[in-house]
């Protein structure tokens, strides 16, 4: 199982997005996909940060908390390049998730060995897949523009441990 140095931070999706999302990783083909207990199990979420420590999970959430609701839109399709497989995608146009990233880092004294990019994670593919993008994203269409109020925090493990909304939420 994937793990990581620390907790991570969230933006939970609504719904529909949610859904999408999963219907959208289920019609990709099983033989394109790398199997991780990781990406079968993980809730489809925009993560703000890694490898917080424990200590700071709750000041850190705060902080992204204060940022929400959040108006969220979404871009093209893209595969992230790994040793060992692709990651399959989908974008963000936010600014704001790109300071939230900043802001913590700095504040939290966090590197990371990558750039930035807040995306929703599809799935992991076996390297060099073979997959038309625009296809896909005919198939089953994650919605461009969406607001989101739901902060999540996940463990090492890549697990969800608590859920935080907005006070500004709107009702289940």
């Amino acid at each position: 199982m994937t793990t990581f140095k620390g907790y991570s931070i969230g933006l939970g999706l609504p719904y529909k997005v949610q859904m999408a999302t999963i219907r959208l990783r289920a019609s990709i083909d099983s033989a394109l996909k790398y199997e991780t207990p990781f990406d079968a199990n993980q809730t489809p979420h925009i993560t703000v940060v890694r490898d917080i420590d424990a200590q700071a999970v709750d000041e850190a959430s705060k902080i992204v908390l204060a940022a929400l609701p959040l108006n969220i839109t979404m871009a093209e399709m893209h595969t992230f390049n790994m040793p060992d497989y692709d990651v399959l995608v989908k974008k963000s146009d936010t600014p704001k998730i790109k300071k939230l990233n900043t802001e913590l880092c700095t504040q939290f004294s966090l590197s990371f060995p990558y750039v930035f990019s807040a995306h929703i994670t599809v799935a992991f593919l076996k390297s060099n897949a073979r997959i038309n993008l625009v296809d896909i994203e005919k198939s089953i269409r994650i919605p461009q523009q969406f607001t989101v109020d739901t902060v999540l925090i996940f463990n090492p493990k890549g697990i969800v441990t608590n859920i935080i909304r907005s006070e500004n939420s709107e009702p289940f």
